[in-house]
């Protein structure tokens, strides 16, 4: 097909059902970033730990920690405009919906400052990231709140702090061709450490990543296949049709590649305003020390 007026001209347009001829003749530029973290629809973000309240926001902790992991951008969401005190203080790495909910009507943006609806459009607001982010970034992750962190491992590949960075690189070379990278979710809590920091405070975990026992809700007959475990979902951005809080939809195609949670994983602080591990099927009782090496770090940003 050959469009021509003027002084422009046009060619090359791919047109579905006629093979591999290039858009426009152009290779595309790869996207400035490698990974965006997206929260959900927050309330009340700025939140301490309730036995330190003069100790740092845990968002401010969360930002911190995953900036330090090699995060690039952050794209943060709240109902009430409390997330502004950290977004505001980090120029060009933080995108802010302040109020998002009342952005896509009145109504809803009354309704999600209610109890019972805080979180009731997460799902719009994880929708609306990655689509977002498509052509900005390589991958891009939803992680809902400021209790669950990102937890590669620490021994491969080399030191702590580049271990993200290389785990995504190894994934770079299939990305075209990936989807979904699902990573499994375990819950930290139990006895806490007297530390106004979150990792350090609660370095109990649970034996094993959540699952799901009930058949009902059960997606897959393999016990460990990722659809029964509701975890966090790394998305490739043109390669996902829909997201749904822990689950993702890869295009027709594309293939998703479950990552072991011995490699990568989400842990989640389950028991930072009230007991909830002890609740659960597995409780949290397996001593795991490891996200501690980003300690000296944080320490040394809240000591200036």
């Amino acid at each position: 097909m050959q469009l021509a007026a003027g002084r422009w001209h046009v060619r090359g347009i791919r047109l579905c059902g006629m093979g591999e001829t290039a858009l426009m003749d152009l290779t595309p530029l790869p996207p400035p970033r490698r990974l965006t973290v997206c929260t959900g629809v927050m309330f009340n973000a700025g939140q301490r730990i309730p036995e330190f309240p003069g100790s740092i926001p845990l968002l401010r902790q969360w930002l911190d920690f995953h900036e330090e992991l090699g995060v690039e951008h952050f794209v943060l969401y709240d109902s009430d405009g409390s997330a502004a005190p950290e977004a505001d203080g980090r120029p060009g790495k933080v995108t802010y919906f302040p109020r998002w909910p009342s952005h896509l009507s009145a109504k809803l943006g009354e309704i999600s400052v209610t109890p019972h609806c805080r979180h009731c459009l997460s799902v719009l607001a994880e929708a609306h990231c990655l689509f977002n982010s498509r052509g900005l970034s390589n991958w891009v992750i939803t992680l809902h709140s400021f209790d669950a962190y990102l937890a590669p491992t620490p021994s491969w590949g080399g030191h702590a702090l580049g271990s993200l960075g290389r785990i995504l690189k190894e994934l770079e070379r299939n990305r075209p061709e990936i989807g979904v990278v699902p990573l499994a979710m375990i819950d930290f809590g139990g006895a806490p450490w007297n530390s106004s920091i979150l990792l350090e405070r609660f370095q109990m975990r649970a034996q094993q990543p959540v699952q799901v026992l009930a058949e009902i809700g059960r997606g897959n007959p393999r016990d460990d296949c990722w659809l029964n475990h509701p975890g966090v979902t790394l998305r490739n951005p043109e390669n996902v049709w829909g997201v749904l809080d822990h689950y993702a939809r890869s295009a027709p195609g594309a293939m998703d590649v479950e990552m072991p949670h011995e490699l990568l994983r989400v842990n989640h602080y389950v028991d930072i305003f009230g007991q909830r591990c002890s609740s659960r099927f597995w409780h949290c009782t397996v001593l795991d020390t490891g996200l501690l090496w980003m300690l000296p770090t944080l320490r040394a940003r809240y000591s200036t």
